[in-house]
């Protein structure tokens, strides 16, 4: 009888060991769980807002770009487009996350110090008299019934400029993007490449509307 009772005592002894192990087990795998989804869920945040758009205060043009980027006026302070007293559409300047300084002590003639996409709207009967040489040999296409030029500076002189035009025949919108420079490309010149942001700039040309 004592042999029984002993049997039926260890018995339970394991199954309760068992039960205490899984139930152990199953609340570190909930938690490791959470916890990754909680390191997940600010990038998928940040992928599924909507793009921002910009419209200038001429009420001109507009494009849309990415949510985590901002649009800057170079003599205003704030994001969005500063009036103009002429009523003519004014550059902007779009800022992205981690851009990197074009200069190693950390100035630059724009507006952030760092790498930038300058968006310059111009008359298209100056544009001989402003970008003429910039554009002589770019490659030609239609886009959304715009004219659009796109060109490239060669890297002779430790960088390289991309430049996209998109025209209505009244007005020319030029965009301006550093994708890679080298320290031979000035005094202090930092290094850097980023060629990576070039599709995302595209997606913004290929938004344009004008007004």
């Amino acid at each position: 009888m004592k042999n029984s009772q002993t049997g039926f005592g260890t018995l339970g002894v394991v199954i309760l060991v068992i039960s205490i192990t899984l139930v152990v087990l199953g609340g570190v795998y909930v938690w490791s769980h959470r916890s990754g989804g909680a390191d997940e869920s600010p990038v998928a945040n940040s992928q599924n807002q909507p793009p921002k758009t910009y419209v200038d205060t001429a009420k001109v043009f507009e494009f849309t770009y990415p949510a985590s980027w901002t649009a800057i006026n170079p003599p205003h302070c704030c994001e969005g487009p500063a009036p103009d007293p002429l009523g003519q559409p004014s550059q902007v300047v779009l800022t992205y996350p981690n851009a990197p300084k074009r200069s190693t002590d950390g100035t630059s003639s724009d507006y952030s110090g760092k790498n930038t996409v300058s968006v310059s709207p111009i008359q298209t009967k100056s544009r001989a008299l402003s970008y003429n040489d910039t554009f002589k040999n770019a490659e030609k296409a239609t886009l959304n019934g715009y004219e659009l030029l796109t060109t490239k500076t060669t890297e002779q002189y430790g960088y390289q400029d991309h430049f996209f035009l998109i025209s209505n025949g009244v007005y020319d919108i030029v965009f301006m993007f550093r994708a890679k420079q080298t320290t031979q490309a000035g005094l202090g010149a930092a290094a850097y490449d980023e060629s990576d942001k070039l599709p995302a700039i595209r997606n913004i040309v290929n938004s344009v509307k004008f007004k």
